[in-house]
């Protein structure tokens, strides 16, 4: 069915390559596309829960589910992401601490990539049509970024809520607002965004509460 979904948990994943493949939904299937969560209170179509990752490749196709991918309290490294024609959010990570090679979305709902509450190295992203974010950081989260490309998004990057950003490289291409950095929740600080090398025509801007600065 459309919003079939599927859980790994509480394991070790070895080199192994996952491959979702969804069923786009029509007018006439009856979902409640509103719903966030599943019965089991998960969000995504493959969700990865308190799993240890070691060299994976995981992709998802057509995730009629909030989120394509959601990976949470897990840990390890991916060699590679990709996903295509999500719903809404194509890759969600909470509260875990990866490494990731590459990373490439390409038309999501909503956002590409959303982090929160962890720590992410990741290598390279190429992200292609996000309908609001191309990447969301938020929630007291650690995030190095090497080489990015992000085309087509309403908002490239967002740094929010005591998160800290460490950008070496990024390209915006018809992107309306290229970084934005604040505090949104009160019960934490504002953000913290330094960068090497940034090619952008649309807008960066901050609140008062945060920084962004090249270093």
């Amino acid at each position: 069915k459309p919003n079939d979904w599927i859980q790994i948990k509480d394991g070790l994943i070895n080199n192994w390559k996952i491959n979702f493949h969804g069923i786009k939904a029509n007018k006439d299937s009856g979902l409640n596309f509103h719903q966030r969560l599943n019965e089991y209170g998960q969000t995504g179509c493959l969700n990865i829960y308190k799993t240890n990752l070691k060299n994976v490749m995981l992709s998802a196709q057509n995730g009629e589910c909030e989120d394509s991918i959601n990976i949470v309290n897990s840990s390890g490294n991916i060699s590679s992401i990709e996903v295509k024609d999500s719903f809404q959010d194509g890759i969600d990570l909470d509260f875990s601490n990866l490494d990731i090679k590459e990373v490439n979305v390409e038309n999501s709902g909503n956002d590409c990539l959303d982090v929160s509450f962890g720590n992410y190295n990741i290598y390279s992203t190429d992200l292609y049509v996000c309908k609001d974010k191309g990447i969301s950081i938020g929630e007291k989260s650690n995030v190095n970024l090497n080489n990015n490309k992000i085309k087509l998004s309403q908002i490239g990057i967002s740094v929010k809520d005591s998160s800290i950003l460490n950008l070496e490289k990024v390209s915006f291409s018809n992107v309306d607002k290229c970084i934005l950095a604040f505090n949104k929740k009160q019960e934490f600080m504002g953000s913290k965004t330094s960068y090497k090398e940034l090619i952008c025509n649309g807008i960066i801007e901050k609140d008062k509460n945060s920084l962004i600065k090249k270093y």
